[in-house]
């Protein structure tokens, strides 16, 4: 655990795979639910670009996982002119940064393909606020 002053309280970090995420990914990839899910993950810039996330100008993709390694990987894709995109390239400025651990919005779209839309970076740390809640 990793405690990080935040004004009156403290910011805590903890890996994944305590249970705060809905589903694990396998189950969300499978379910292919429209509805955006709220997720805690690790993410990592990717080069990987397929199905209808193939335009490398229109999307920037990025590789999607939990701290269990036995789970699933996937690809997400954040739309470059997007808040989402420019939150985690902001992150990413530091060039040491290899991954982030932050709290995401996706969507899994239909179809059989192993990705996700990237749509909002909750947080750019593991930890909601008191007064927020997970959707």
């Amino acid at each position: 655990v990793i405690l990080r002053p935040n004004g009156k309280g403290f910011l805590i970090d903890w890996e994944a795979s305590v249970g705060y995420n809905p589903a694990s990914i396998s189950a969300l990839l499978a379910e292919r639910s429209l509805e955006p899910t709220t997720m805690r993950v690790l993410v990592i810039p990717a080069t990987y670009y397929n199905y209808q996330f193939s335009d490398r100008k229109q999307f920037q993709s990025f590789a999607i996982k939990v701290e269990d390694n036995t789970e699933q990987r996937c690809y997400a894709f954040a739309h470059r002119q997007s808040p989402a995109f420019r939150d985690l390239a902001k992150l990413f400025a530091n060039r040491d940064l290899r991954s982030v651990k932050v709290t995401v919005t996706l969507r899994f779209p239909p179809g059989e393909d192993p990705v996700a839309e990237l749509l909002t970076v909750v947080k750019p740390h593991w930890a909601l606020d008191p007064e927020e809640s997970p959707r």
